[in-house]
């Protein structure tokens, strides 16, 4: 394979090893866990309580820092920038996406979306919210309050939120935990075609059913990387 055959990495992480000190007792995270995930790629992370799932997110989302390793998140070294620096990664190259929506009740669809655009101070925020809003399926809705929508709605407003940066890495927690079956399929069909268009998705799922449709799955116990399955990927028709 040359170097132009290489796939494109968005987040590279090395030898992660995160440890906390509790009290007198040091509690070990993750140890030496390395994690690659390619531009367009859908990689799954799955693992039993305690596995290091949730620290690993944390660390690719610049919420935290390993105590050990390097972690790049598109070809930026994140492990040792400084809390803005962190914030200004989180907010122009990471969408999140949350079991429980974390939309603001107050406020309509249209201005939760808006919201990254506002803490970034991006020109026409409120156009590309909308733009956001018609790309999941809600452009009837901008005016809507959280609990004037479906469950599935308000997941397509945290979606619209989470890609309206256009960012390289989306990280996903559980996003169809709260939805029905026929909801939570809908849900993921619209993150596949995210993909589909270059965008990075790592998602956190316990249902096997969902971490089957991705590239790759990632199994994580006692935090370390146990295997990793690769998918077979049917070609686009």
């Amino acid at each position: 394979m040359t170097a132009a055959d290489t796939p494109e990495l968005v987040a590279d992480g090395r030898g992660l090893r995160r440890v906390y000190q509790m009290g007198r007792t040091e509690l070990c995270a993750l140890d030496g866990v390395d994690f690659r995930a390619a531009r367009g790629e859908f990689v799954a992370i799955v693992g039993p309580s305690g596995s290091g799932k949730s620290t690993l997110m944390a660390l690719l989302g610049c919420l935290d820092r390993p105590t050990e390793g390097s972690l790049s998140i598109c070809g930026r070294d994140v492990a040792k920038l400084d809390d803005r620096a962190r914030a200004r990664i989180r907010n122009r190259a990471l969408g999140f996406v949350f079991q429980s929506f974390q939309l603001i009740p107050r406020m309509s669809a249209l201005d939760n979306v808006q919201v990254p655009l506002i803490y970034g101070r991006n020109p026409g925020a409120a156009e590309r919210a909308r733009e956001a809003l018609d790309s999941v399926g809600l452009g009837d809705r901008v005016d809507h309050l959280p609990n004037e929508m479906s469950g599935g709605e308000r997941q397509r407003v945290a979606i619209a939120r989470a890609i309206v940066q256009r960012p390289p890495l989306l990280l996903a927690d559980e996003p169809t935990g709260n939805l029905d079956t026929r909801t939570g399929d809908e849900i993921l069909e619209l993150l596949e075609r995210l993909v589909a268009d270059g965008v990075t998705m790592v998602m956190v799922t316990h249902d096997m059913d969902v971490a089957a449709r991705a590239h790759r799955t990632v199994h994580l116990r006692d935090g370390r990387v146990e295997r990793e399955v690769l998918q077979r990927v049917e070609e686009p028709a």
